[in-house]
């Protein structure tokens, strides 16, 4: 085989191999959930098409079908019959993670990124980074580039990656008939995609060239699914009503990651850094053609320039529409396209080019302040794939390598790398300024050499043992599998619960999740149900009103300090059957697991 064949295999095994050592590093490094988070709110509205005797008529959930927007979960619905849901959310997640990367690397390429640049970036996009909200309150958390468990989100994710790749190589057939099915899959991803392809497109002047009107046409056509789902359906309210004080009150307390003025400073702090990184790259040349880098640039505009419009229809004057659609969601898509950017500057700078000395140092700020396991990780790849004409040659590097993976797995603490990022800005500062300057410094050392298939199976088998020693957390673990036992009270409390026969209304502690999916029975309220509060105010009220009744709001004394008399009054009111307490109370016990206790309120005797 000639020079070019092996030239065309390793190129077709980089593509395979780089989105694998992804997403094995991904699903070892963050693990994997079911019935946690979003799907906590979409998995009940599934079970309860095919199973609602359990539900009760009372459960605030139901009266905002968020499940119907999407074909996704229509698709859910049809196939829950037939299909066991725990094994096939954990094989979608894994090839949707995987397509997803794959998804990355095609976007890299487009940009002209090279072999370990691009290795880099999917390390990169693997990992969940924040936009916006505020880190350090889990009930503003920020919204991810990527989430940890399989929803709607996460095949619009797939779907707009591959739509964007399309885009920045001119296909626009493709590219707008993939963004039409984003529209249909989950309309809030749509929203950022389709500014950043109206931009791109105008600026390629698609509009005027017969793959612009073909591609249009296609985009059209791939909304229809989400038509006929909402098809003589009674609208909420209008789009474009005023968000009046009292509905926004509640969306400020709820959803603040939606509002940028509720922003902390280190949300803003992130993209100025990743900014700044960007900038300083884009001094260095662009190694992409200049159609390419035009798309991209114009991308990028048309998302900030939709932030910028709905930043006045979200904080000055809030239009119901507008906020709905979160468009600074967007946000993570020059957010992931800088990453991929700083990952060819620091490439580059590890191979000597003197000028980029500043944009690595403001690489592994950012990257740092993202999450500094991953720049460790990152660094790590780059060893492993610098190795010259396979594994034999450069053995200080391997060695290196092997040692830090060693040190890396039985020298750090109990938990492994799974740990908190530091909570001082003033110590993130310091690694982020140990990183940016000694890391490169080392690394230049290392010659450079061409990556072949052999380097790249090896650096996927070495990721996946260090993903391995990663993934152990004081024996806790982070992996949902199917058919595992409930593994603490409220899980086992669960269970129990699915057990009763007939319908129910718990009353439960509205900081905790997953009790609809795991037991099968209503929840009085929760805060994740809140979610929907963006789409209906009358919903958005009731749900304020439910977690008032049951002290659940930031700043009040908490729903422990609930006593009988609230307990008999919301079975008065609501029809509630039980409560589920960490504690007593004095009314007939049906159960205890630990400190939990199930408790048959007076009106249901």
């Amino acid at each position: 085989m000639g020079t070019d064949g092996r030239d065309r295999v390793a190129g077709r095994g980089e593509r395979l191999l780089l989105p694998l050592a992804g997403a094995l590093l991904a699903l070892f490094l963050h693990g994997y959930r079911f019935a946690v988070a979003d799907q906590d709110i979409y998995l009940p509205l599934v079970h309860a098409r095919e199973a609602p005797e359990g539900f009760h008529p009372n459960d605030l959930l139901f009266r905002a079908d968020v499940a119907g927007y999407s074909l996704f979960w229509w698709g859910v619905t049809k196939v829950q019959a037939w299909v066991d849901l725990p094994w096939l959310f954990l094989l979608g997640y894994a090839v949707l993670l995987y397509l997803y990367l794959c998804a990355v690397g095609s976007v890299c390429r487009a940009l002209g990124l090279g072999r370990e640049a691009t290795a880099l970036a999917t390390l990169f996009a693997s990992g969940p980074f924040p936009v916006g909200g505020d880190f350090a309150d889990p009930a503003a958390a920020p919204i991810q580039t990527w989430d940890l468990y399989l929803t709607h989100r996460t095949l619009a994710g797939v779907l707009s990656w591959t739509s964007l790749a399309q885009a920045l190589r001119g296909r626009w057939i493709p590219a707008l008939g993939l963004a039409g099915c984003v529209v249909s899959v989950h309309p809030v991803s749509a929203a950022p995609l389709l500014a950043a392809l109206a931009a791109a497109g105008l600026a390629d002047g698609a509009h005027r060239r017969k793959e612009g009107w073909i591609g249009a046409a296609l985009l059209l056509l791939g909304m229809v699914p989400f038509g006929l789902l909402r098809r003589g359906e009674s609208s909420a309210g209008s789009l474009l009503a005023a968000v009046d004080p009292e509905w926004l009150e509640v969306l400020h307390l709820r959803n603040p990651y939606a509002f940028p003025s509720r922003w902390t400073p280190s949300a803003y702090a992130i993209l100025a850094l990743l900014g700044a990184a960007v900038l300083a790259l884009g001094r260095s040349g662009d190694p992409a053609g200049p159609g390419i880098a035009r798309r991209a640039r114009a991308c990028v505009a048309g998302i900030l320039l939709a932030c910028a419009g709905a930043f006045v229809f979200v904080d000055l004057r809030p239009i119901a529409g507008v906020v709905q659609f979160q468009v600074f969601r967007g946000l993570g898509f020059p957010i992931l396209l800088g990453a991929f950017l700083v990952a060819g500057g620091l490439d580059r700078a590890l191979r000597g080019a003197p000028a980029l000395r500043a944009a690595a140092g403001w690489t592994a700020a950012s990257l740092v302040w993202f999450d500094e396991r991953l720049l460790a990780v990152g660094l790590l790849a780059l060893l492993a794939l610098r190795g010259r004409d396979g594994l034999r040659s450069d053995r200080a590097a391997w060695v290196a390598f092997a040692a830090s993976v060693l040190v890396l797995a039985f020298s750090s603490p109990a938990e492994g790398l799974a740990r908190a990022v530091p909570k001082s800005r003033l110590a993130l500062a310091f690694l982020a300024a140990l990183a940016g300057a000694v890391g490169p410094s080392l690394l230049r050392r290392i010659p450079v050499g061409e990556t072949g298939p052999i380097a790249l199976g090896g650096s996927v088998l070495l990721l996946a043992g260090l993903g391995a020693a990663v993934a152990r957390r004081g024996g806790e673990s982070r992996f949902d599998l199917p058919g595992r036992a409930p593994s603490d009270p409220w899980e086992r409390t669960q269970a129990w619960a699915r057990r009763q026969p007939g319908r129910a209304l718990y009353v439960v502690p509205p900081d905790r999740s997953g009790f609809r999916t795991g037991s099968g029975r209503s929840a009085f309220v929760t805060f994740k149900d809140g979610g929907a509060a963006l789409l209906d105010r009358e919903f958005a009220l009731e749900w304020s009103s439910r977690m008032r009744a049951v002290r659940g709001l930031p700043g009040g004394a908490g729903y422990p300090s609930l006593g009988p008399g609230e307990f008999e009054d919301l079975a008065r009111r609501t029809g509630a059957t039980h409560a589920i307490v960490e504690g007593g109370l004095p009314f007939e016990e049906v159960h205890r697991d630990g400190p939990i206790a199930v408790y048959r309120l007076p009106e249901a005797r």
